[in-house]
């Protein structure tokens, strides 16, 4: 009977022998990468029309035998599906879903050769593959193709992968501009290959032009331990830019309800970052706090005021330095005893710049503090 697929031959370990032949070799159809079929050579009856029950035994052994060892024989079978050309393109498209790295590499790579513009959507999704490797080859495999469909994808990667770049050249794109690209592929829905993407700053920026409409896809990649961190930075600046697009203008809205309401929202972002950041002044990493010590100078707001004082005598020298600039940026001149001390006595020093740069922040923010106090008096 034909069967639809790809025949390839494995020759097992062990004592798997034909009972007709001797032979070894198991010969397989290859409907799909998870169908694989064993074949069998000889008529099933016998010329006096009994059912020949060694050949079905054999049969059952060969196919456990390949069931068993699957794992093993899955990079030979690979290679011969390959070896066939243009009716293996299915099937390699599949097998880029593999579980194991180095099959989804080889697929990647065989797909190339082969160079049929069909296997460009499966290449493309490769992209967002969790392993760099399987992405290079997928990567070298669509500028081996050739085809123009997959210069958006390309060119995002471009940031992240040199084999990306060599494509865009090998198809004429390298001029592709990265925020169409990121536009392009967003109308396609290829948000995964996007996420994989965000790793580069460059790539943050541009979707963030998407606004609103990335939100969802930056959420998904929260769920991501690999893109994470670059998903939380490209979703703040982009709330931040639908916030600046919306709510700010809201605010000089002709209808008093719209005033009304952008007021209450910024109202209540204003009070949940009050609320929240003053205590990542505890965190247990130096970055953190430093960088919540610059947030609270950004906003203003006289609530975290002990915090900041506080954060003074912080062991780490640059949660310090943001602090003394925080405090000037609050210009309360409660914080004024605390910033003499440090400009007085803190210890560090940059030898590179040859200057104490926590006693002059501190020095800064208590002329800040007091032009403050100055402009104030002047007023009233």
């Amino acid at each position: 009977m034909y069967r639809q697929g790809v025949e390839v031959v494995i020759v097992p370990g062990g004592r798997m022998r034909s009972p007709s032949a001797g032979r070894s070799a198991i010969r397989l159809c290859i409907q799909s990468w998870d169908s694989w079929i064993v074949v069998l050579n000889e008529p099933i009856f016998s010329d006096n029309g009994h059912l020949r029950l060694d050949l079905l035994q054999w049969s059952h052994r060969a196919t456990e035998y390949v069931r068993r060892n699957r794992k093993k024989l899955k990079g030979n079978v690979l290679r011969q599906i390959a070896s066939s050309g243009k009716p293996a393109v299915p099937i390699l498209a599949q097998a880029l879903r593999d579980t194991e790295n180095n099959i989804r590499c080889e697929a990647a790579k065989a797909l190339g050769q082969i160079g049929d513009p069909q296997a460009v959507p499966a290449l493309i999704e490769a992209l967002q593959d969790v392993d760099r490797d399987v992405r290079r080859a997928a990567a070298r495999a669509l500028g081996q193709i050739g085809d123009s469909q997959a210069v958006p994808a390309l060119r995002v990667h471009a940031e992240l992968l040199s084999e990306a770049k060599h494509a865009l050249e090998q198809l004429n794109a390298s001029d592709f501009p990265l925020t169409l690209a990121v536009q392009t592929l967003a109308h396609q829905g290829e948000w995964g290959v996007l996420v994989r993407g965000l790793t580069t700053e460059t790539v943050q920026q541009a979707v963030c032009v998407l606004g609103i409409n990335a939100v969802p896809m930056l959420i998904q990649a929260l769920e991501d331990p690999s893109t994470r961190r670059a998903a939380y930075r490209t979703l703040g600046n982009a709330l931040i830019g639908m916030i600046e697009s919306t709510f700010m203008q809201g605010l000089d809205d002709n209808d008093a309800e719209v005033r009304h309401n952008a007021v209450n929202v910024l109202g209540q972002i204003s009070a949940l970052t009050v609320r929240e950041l003053p205590q990542k002044l505890q965190d247990e990493l130096a970055y953190v706090r430093s960088a919540a010590a610059y947030a609270i100078g950004r906003i203003c707001c006289e609530h975290p005021l002990e915090a900041l004082i506080e954060a003074l005598r912080d062991v780490d020298a640059y949660v310090r330095l943001a602090a003394a600039k925080a405090l000037g940026d609050l210009g309360n001149p409660k914080a004024i005893p605390a910033l003499e001390r440090v400009q007085l006595l803190d210890p560090f020093y940059n030898p590179q710049a040859m200057c104490y740069p926590v006693r002059e922040a501190a020095q800064e923010a208590i002329q800040k503090i007091r032009a403050r106090q100055s402009s104030e008096k002047h007023v009233s």
